[in-house]
């Protein structure tokens, strides 16, 4: 019996995407996580259209403030939902940071160093 599942929405390149993780059962009925988690989406939402228009700092940016609110989530029965909230946020931040690292080894490597080695510095510290 699964208690939690999320499931990451797909969507074409360039597309505004307004529910990036989705509820689709919860212990608690999504009573506690569900404004956290429109929030979240927002800002996995705002940080995927600033990647796909190459604003790396700026996705960087939305997507540590979608992990602020994932650790805020206090509620003990809510820690399967914050705990899946982070990981998908985090692989997101993967995403970027290996995206950029081979960007940064090419021809314009100085022009996306400095992003790479933000994302990596925040990636390694929530490790």
């Amino acid at each position: 019996m699964k208690l939690l599942d999320f499931f990451e929405s797909r969507n074409e390149k360039g597309k505004l995407n307004e529910d990036i993780i989705q509820l689709v059962s919860c212990p608690a009925n999504g009573n506690v996580c569900s404004q956290n988690l429109v929030e979240i989406n927002r800002l996995l939402s705002t940080a995927q259209q600033s990647r796909f228009g190459k604003e790396y700092g700026r996705s960087i940016y939305k997507m540590k403030e979608a992990l602020e609110i994932a650790d805020s989530i206090g509620a003990e029965r809510c820690a399967n939902c914050a705990s899946l909230f982070r990981k998908t946020i985090l692989g997101s931040m993967n995403q970027v940071k290996d995206e950029l690292e081979v960007m940064s080894t090419g021809f314009f490597k100085k022009r996306h160093r400095e992003s790479f080695e933000q994302v990596s510095l925040i990636v390694d510290q929530l490790k």
